[in-house]
């Protein structure tokens, strides 16, 4: 009973660790993933510019 008990304490400990961990990740790549929109509008928002500059040209 006593051993049941340990190991439910131990995957409770594993489990809020995981949890952690999971949070942190998520987070780390929420970040990544918004860096990469901004990145790709800016990308977006130049290349219009360019267009409209090179058809203003001709």
């Amino acid at each position: 009973l006593f051993e049941k008990f340990i190991v439910t304490l131990l995957n409770k400990e594993g489990a809020s660790q995981f949890e952690k961990s999971a949070a942190t990740l998520k987070r780390k790549y929420w970040w990544k993933n918004i860096k990469m929109i901004i990145i790709m509008c800016a990308i977006i928002v130049i290349l219009i510019i360019i267009i409209i500059v090179w058809a203003g040209n001709k």
